[in-house]
C-alpha cells in the first residue's frame, strides 16, 4: 500500500487551467446539432444531407440561432485547446466557455460537416468577412482600414506584390480560417476521413455558386500540411508567399500556435476555381462510393503537376524576398529573434525601405548585418570595390576625398539615416569617397549579393537606392573643384541630427 501511495503521489496534479480546458473539451464532445443538418433546416447557401453518413451545411452567422452559434464556438475552442492552438492559461484566466463572440461577424460563413445520424460535428471552417468598417472605396492596398487576421499576423501589405488582388474592393475579399477537425475521433474512421473532403466540396460549390456574385478572392494562412493539402486535393491554384515572417505579438489569439507551427500566407482568385470543376466532379463521384478507397486513389504524389498557376502571380514571378527562394533566406518568425521586429520598424521608417511590406521588412531584418564601427575605422574606402549598402543608424561619420596630390580633404559628414555605398552598388565602379567613423557608429549592411537577390525588380527600392547613388555622386562632383564647396542643399537631410 505504501508503494502504491508513493506512485500515486508522484503523478503530476493537473493545473487549474488544464482542468478547465478538460471541462471545455468534455462539454464540446456532448454537442449534437441534428437540426443544423436537416433537409428542412434553417436557410443555407449549401446543404448536403447524408452522403455516406456525412451531412454538410454552409450558413451565415445571421442565419444561426444563438444556441447553434455557441455550440460551434465551443467546438472551435475545444479543438484548439486539444492541439495547442490556444493557451489554456489564457482560456482559464478569461473564463472562456467558448470562443469569444467578438471573433464572429454576422456575415461570416460557417461550413460545418457532421454525422448525419447523430448530428455530431466532424469538421468545420469559416469563410470570414472583414471585421470593422472600411471606407467604401477601400481595396487590399488601402492603408488605415481594418485588417484581416492574416494581415494582423504578417502585417499590412503582405499581398502587395501579387497581381489583381491588391486592387480588389475589400468588400469582395474573404478569409479562409478556423479549419478544425474533431480531435476526439479516430482519424482512421471513415466519416472522419470524408468530412474534410465534403467541407472542401461545399466550399468550392459555394464560392462558384451563390457566393460568386459577392466574392472575388480568398486569403488566409496555413501550415504546409492541413488546409493546404485540402486545397491541393481539389487542384485550387494558389499564390503562396513562402518567405513571409510574422509581425504579431503575444496578445494575439493564436499566438502560441503561430510560434510553434509557422504558417505562410496564401490567396486564390475565385475565377481560378472554374477550371478545376472536372476535378471536383471526380471527387464527388468518389464520395458517392462506400469506403475510402476511391477517395485515396485521388491522392497524387505531386499535386503541383496538376494545379494551374494562380492568376495572382506576376508574369516575371515574385521577388525573392517574398518567395523565399534566395539561398540565405529563411522564414523565421519575428518573435523568435529578439529585436528583429524593432529593426523591421526602423527599416520601414527609412526612405530606402519604406515601400516594403511589414513582413518583407522582417525578412530583411533577419538578413542584414548589424555592425559597430569604431572611431577612425572606415565604412568604405575610395577606390575599392563596393562592399555593400550601409545604412547609418547612430553616430557621425566623415566623408573624405583624395585631392589628387597625395592628400585628402573632408567634404561632408553623415549622420543617422544616411546611406553609404549606393553609388558603387548601382554603377559597379569603385567607391567614390572614403567614409570614416569619427565616433562609434552603428550601421546595417546589405551585401551586393543580398541586394541583387532580394530587391531585383522592386521598382520602389531600386528608385530610392539610385537616388541615394546620385546624391553620393553629386557630393563628389560638388567637391571636385580647387576649393571645398558646400554640399548640395538636397543632401542636407543626411546632415541632420
Amino acid at each position: 500500500m505504501a508503494v502504491l501511495q508513493r506512485e500515486s503521489s508522484s503523478q503530476p496534479t493537473p493545473s487549474a487551467a488544464q482542468t478547465f480546458a478538460g471541462h471545455i473539451v468534455a462539454e464540446s464532445a456532448k454537442a449534437r446539432l441534428p437540426d443544423l443538418f436537416r433537409a428542412d433546416g434553417c436557410a443555407a447557401l449549401y446543404r448536403l444531407v447524408d452522403r455516406q453518413g456525412v451531412s454538410v451545411v454552409v450558413m451565415r452567422t445571421s442565419d444561426l440561432c444563438r444556441d447553434q452559434l455557441i455550440a460551434l464556438l465551443r467546438y472551435r475552442l475545444a479543438q484548439y485547446l486539444v492541439v495547442g492552438y490556444v493557451d489554456p492559461d489564457r482560456a482559464f484566466g478569461e473564463r472562456w466557455e467558448h470562443e469569444p463572440l467578438e471573433h464572429v461577424h454576422e456575415d461570416d460563413l460557417h461550413v460545418v460537416a457532421g454525422n448525419a445520424r447523430t448530428g455530431e460535428i466532424l469538421c468545420y471552417l469559416t469563410l470570414g468577412a472583414l471585421h470593422g468598417e472600411a471606407p467604401s472605396a477601400s481595396t487590399l492596398y488601402s492603408r488605415g482600414r481594418p485588417l484581416f487576421p492574416v494581415e494582423e499576423l504578417f502585417g499590412w501589405g503582405v499581398y502587395n506584390r501579387l497581381r489583381i488582388l491588391p486592387d480588389l474592393p475589400i468588400s469582395r475579399v474573404r478569409e479562409l480560417k478556423r479549419f478544425v477537425k474533431n480531435q476526439r475521433l479516430n482519424p482512421r474512421d471513415e466519416l472522419v476521413v470524408r468530412a474534410p473532403i465534403e467541407v472542401g466540396v461545399a466550399l468550392f460549390w459555394t464560392l462558384t455558386g451563390p457566393l460568386h456574385v459577392e466574392t472575388d478572392a480568398v486569403v488566409g494562412d496555413y501550415e504546409q500540411r492541413g488546409a493546404k493539402r485540402n486545397l491541393d486535393y481539389f487542384h485550387v491554384p494558389q499564390a503562396v508567399l513562402h518567405a513571409a515572417g510574422t509581425c504579431t505579438d503575444s496578445s494575439r489569439y493564436h499566438y502560441g500556435h503561430w510560434r510553434e507551427r509557422p504558417c505562410v500566407p496564401f490567396a486564390f482568385w475565385v475565377p481560378d476555381l472554374f477550371p478545376a470543376l472536372p476535378r471536383v466532379k471526380l471527387v464527388e463521384d468518389a464520395l458517392r462510393q462506400s469506403g475510402t478507397g476511391a477517395l485515396l486513389r485521388l491522392v497524387e504524389r505531386d499535386y503541383s503537376r496538376s494545379i494551374s498557376p494562380s492568376s495572382f502571380l506576376p508574369e516575371r514571378g515574385l521577388p525573392r524576398i517574398t518567395t523565399g527562394t534566395f539561398d540565405e533566406l529563411s522564414s523565421p518568425t519575428a518573435d523568435q529573434q529578439p529585436g528583429v521586429r524593432d529593426l523591421a520598424h526602423r527599416l520601414l521608417a527609412t526612405p530606402l525601405f519604406g515601400s516594403l511590406s511589414a513582413t518583407e521588412a522582417v525578412t530583411l531584418a533577419t538578413l542584414c548585418t548589424q555592425v559597430t564601427i569604431q572611431p577612425g575605422r572606415p565604412v568604405v574606402r575610395q577606390g575599392q570595390p563596393g562592399s555593400g549598402l550601409y545604412l547609418i543608424e547612430t553616430g557621425i561619420s566623415e566623408v573624405r576625398r583624395h585631392d589628387g596630390v597625395g592628400g585628402t580633404r573632408t567634404v561632408g559628414h553623415l549622420r543617422a539615416g544616411a546611406c553609404v555605398g549606393a553609388a558603387a552598388l548601382v554603377t559597379g565602379r569603385p567607391e567614390p569617397a572614403t567614409v570614416v567613423a569619427i565616433e562609434p557608429i552603428q550601421v546595417l549592411r546589405i551585401s551586393p549579393r543580398q541586394y541583387e537577390g532580394l530587391f531585383s525588380g522592386l521598382v520602389e527600392v531600386e528608385y530610392e537606392v539610385q537616388r541615394a547613388a546620385l546624391l553620393e555622386l553629386a557630393d563628389v562632383v560638388g567637391s571636385a573643384g580647387s576649393r571645398p564647396c558646400a554640399r548640395p542643399s538636397h543632401i542636407t537631410s543626411n546632415e541632420a541630427d
